[in-house]
């Protein structure tokens, strides 16, 4: 959508893939939306990732919200599933005789972008499913008055002024936009997917010991350790009984410690760091030490590897370290 690659945001955002291989937590995924304004140069990046949003990029979700009789039906969707996939979040929806209110509660009104892309996408998906440029009556935000180009952007996707400072975040909808039928009406499979939306959107499952030593092995290197004391401190685990568990897995400390260097150094490649860069940050004492060990995982140079993969996206303005 933004012409960032994936290994690039998480490199910006501090973060690695194999350290979090079951999601992302809230404040993590407000590290990856800062991390894509800055590589973007986007100040409204939320606004543009809702407005440029799919129903069917948001899967499940997207089916179940077009299938509804009207945006009536679509936001109790939203009201249904969003508590599923945000978990612990305070969102509401409220429908009355005065009309409708998607109601968010932000815990830190200084992170806009993920709100802004979601309330972005709910207005996107109620134009895509009506063929109407639908807009809100109303748009309450919590966060602080912006810079004047910013309330334009605003202006620009949502069709109607924000009223900044609120006590909550809030669409508005008249009586009148919540009764417009859906082009793609099948309340049956709405209520389908409804009622099988806890299986479809269940959180993944703990994962087991081994997989949550690999993850925060992952964590150690990426914040310049990866020893046995600091992999069982992240775990709260002793260095014997972590000891212990690796050898009824039959996997030595070092081999693991191994794998997960080799899988940040091919992220850090990827995202278009130099080898000499990739090295330091790994913890080489010098370029040939890195490039030694990396022929040893991979059977070619970090040179030749990072020749033959697709170049990372050029004229990014900031964000790189």
């Amino acid at each position: 959508m933004f012409g960032v690659s994936e290994a690039e945001l998480l490199v910006a955002a501090g973060l690695s893939a194999m350290s979090r291989p079951h999601g992302y937590s809230f404040d993590e995924g407000m590290l990856l939306w800062d991390a894509l304004a800055r590589l973007t140069g986007d100040a409204c990046v939320g606004l543009t990732a809702g407005s440029r949003m799919t129903l069917d990029g948001l899967g499940m979700l997207g089916v179940a919200f077009a299938a509804s009789r009207d945006l009536a039906g679509g936001l109790r969707v939203l009201d249904r599933t969003i508590p599923l996939v945000l978990r612990n979040a305070d969102v509401r929806v409220e429908i009355d005789e005065r009309g409708g209110r998607f109601i968010y509660v932000m815990p830190d009104e200084r992170r806009c972008h993920g709100l802004d892309a979601m309330l972005a996408a709910t207005v996107t998906m109620a134009r895509e499913c009506t063929g109407r440029l639908i807009a809100p009556s109303r748009l309450d935000l919590q966060r602080p008055t912006p810079a004047a180009e910013v309330v334009a952007r605003y202006l620009e996707v949502f069709g109607v002024e924000p009223r900044f400072g609120a006590s909550v975040c809030a669409l508005h909808f008249d009586p009148d936009a919540l009764t417009i039928p859906f082009r793609g009406a099948d309340p049956q499979m709405s209520a389908l997917l409804l009622g099988n939306a806890p299986a479809l959107l269940a959180a993944p499952t703990e994962p087991p010991l081994l997989s949550k030593i690999e993850s925060a092995m992952a964590r150690s290197i990426d914040r310049g350790e990866g020893t046995l004391g600091d992999v069982g401190d992240l775990l709260g685990m002793s260095t014997r009984s972590l000891q212990r568990h690796l050898a009824s897995h039959g996997v030595s400390f070092q081999a693991l410690r191994q794998r997960a260097l080799h899988e940040r150094a091919r992220t850090l490649l990827d995202a278009g760091l130099g080898v000499a860069e990739v090295g330091e940050r790994l913890g080489y004492r010098s370029r040939t030490s890195f490039e030694r060990a990396f022929r040893q995982w991979q059977g070619e140079t970090p040179a030749t590897y990072q020749a033959r993969r697709p170049s990372p996206p050029t004229a990014l303005p900031t964000g790189r370290r």
